[in-house]
């Protein structure tokens, strides 16, 4: 990973970690958050494009793995051979456990 990417990683697990605080300690913050998450990313630094949805899910991770796949391109992929090393592109990039699998962060 490079330095910058590092600084950056870092950087958005830190805003992570104060939304999260802030989510624990204050149930009006979470309200808030739920019913204009979008809005409230962005008071805390994160780049939430307009026309993307953001949903939060409060869940026990813990005991629970949470697999994310994203629908079937309109493109199918039956001309691009996909081997053993093919990784994803989608990640969350917040708590740094899918970070390596990502190319946006191993360019």
């Amino acid at each position: 990973m490079k330095p910058s990417q590092d600084a950056q990683r870092k950087e958005s697990e830190k805003r992570y970690a104060r939304l999260v605080a802030a989510m624990w300690a204050d149930e009006g913050f979470k309200k808030r958050l739920m019913s204009n998450t979008p809005a409230v990313l962005r008071e805390y630094g994160f780049d939430i494009p307009e026309d993307k949805h953001v949903k939060i899910l409060e869940a026990d991770i813990e005991n629970t793995i949470y697999f994310i796949v994203p629908p079937r391109p309109v493109n199918t992929f039956s001309e691009v051979p996909l081997g053993p090393n093919a990784r994803p592109t989608v990640c969350c990039s917040w708590c740094g456990k899918c970070i390596e699998l990502c190319l946006c962060w191993n360019d």
